[in-house]
């Protein structure tokens, strides 16, 4: 649904403005696009 793709493009711009504080590995990066 709609609102379910909304909450993960959240969630995924959540995490990139949290990579810049702790580092996150390439790995992490890939698991999230992987979830999209």
């Amino acid at each position: 649904s709609e609102k379910v793709a909304r909450g993960v493009t959240n969630k995924a711009l959540e995490m990139t403005r949290h990579a810049g504080r702790k580092k996150l590995t390439h790995n992490d990066m890939a698991l999230a696009m992987k979830l999209m």
